[in-house]
């Protein structure tokens, strides 16, 4: 069984292992994409449900409360008075949140108590 068939067979393993290298990242790629729209359905399912009970909800809300769930929906507003339009861009629910800004220094200060002046 030696010549040509001792070759063949191990080039042949070689190949079929690179193939299975390219499917396993290809499946991998596959289960990221899978995992992030689940939680793009999770967070567009919460989003749903709290439209559903929007007029609810915004009954019971304070004005600044209002002013914050407008400010989380309302990407931006382009209004066209020449034309008599007004155009209300939402944020896209399924992308990605932006990464949380970093504290200001002013909030790292509130927690020193200020010094009381002696009488």
């Amino acid at each position: 069984m030696g010549g040509k068939g001792g070759t063949l067979l191990p080039a042949r393993l070689g190949e079929v292992e690179a193939e299975l290298d390219k499917l396993r990242t290809q499946a991998n790629e596959l289960d990221d994409r899978m995992r992030g729209l689940l939680e793009a359905v999770g967070r567009v399912s919460t989003a749903v449900g709290l439209l559903e009970s929007f007029d609810e909800l915004w009954d019971v809300l304070a004005p600044e409360e209002r002013l914050d769930l407008v400010r989380l929906l309302v990407e931006r507003i382009d209004v066209d008075l020449d034309e008599g339009k007004l155009e209300l861009h939402l944020h896209d629910l399924a992308a990605p949140f932006p990464p949380l800004p970093p504290p200001a220094e002013g909030d790292q200060q509130a927690d020193e108590a200020p010094e009381e002046a002696a009488s």
